[in-house]
C-alpha cells in the first residue's frame, strides 16, 4: 500500500486530494510518516520526529547507566558517539524551533552527567563537562551541520 502525505499550506485549509492512476492501486492518506529513519508530520513541525527521539534516547541512557558499572569512561564515550550523537545530529537542520527540543537537551544532559558521574542535579551546563567529554554544545552541532 502507498501512503501520502498531504502538506497543506495551513492548518485551518482543508481541501480534497484526488490521485487518478490507471492500474488499480491503494492508496491511504495519513498525516505522519516514517522516511529514511525520520518522521515526518504533514504541517513540518519536528514534533513528532523529536518525541519519539527522546524515546530512543531514554533507552540509549538507561544502556549507558548500565554500562557505567562495567566499562571506563572512554568506552562510555564511545557508546555515547555510536547511538546518542548520531541520533541528535542526523536530521538537525530539520528540527527548526519546535517546542521539543528542550527535551532533547535534557536527554544529552542526562548521558553527559551519566559518563561522568555526576548527580542527578548536579549541573553539567557549564562547557567544562563537555570540553572533558569532547562533545559539542547544541548550537555547535546545529552550525556544524
Amino acid at each position: 500500500m502507498t501512503l501520502i502525505v498531504k502538506f497543506p499550506s495551513s492548518k485551518f485549509l482543508k481541501y480534497l486530494l484526488y490521485i487518478a492512476y490507471k492500474k488499480k492501486r491503494a492508496f491511504s492518506i495519513t498525516e505522519s510518516i516514517r522516511f529514511l529513519g525520520m518522521y515526518l508530520a504533514c504541517y513540518l513541525t519536528g514534533k513528532l520526529h523529536l518525541d519519539n527521539l527522546v524515546k530512543e534516547m531514554n533507552l540509549i541512557a538507561f544502556t549507558l547507566r548500565k554500562l557505567w558499572l562495567i566499562i571506563n569512561v572512554k568506552m562510555l564515550w564511545m557508546v555515547y558517539l555510536a547511538h546518542f550523537h548520531s541520533l541528535i545530529s542526523y536530521g538537525i537542520i530539520f528540527w527548526r524551533s519546535s517546542s521539543s527540543v528542550r527535551n532533547v537537551l535534557i536527554m544529552k544532559k542526562t548521558a553527559i552527567r551519566i559518563m561522568l558521574s555526576l548527580g542527578p542535579r548536579s549541573s553539567c551546563i557549564c562547557t567544562e563537562s563537555f570540553k572533558q567529554l569532547d562533545i559539542l554544545t547544541f548550537p555547535y552541532l546545529y552550525i556544524y551541520a
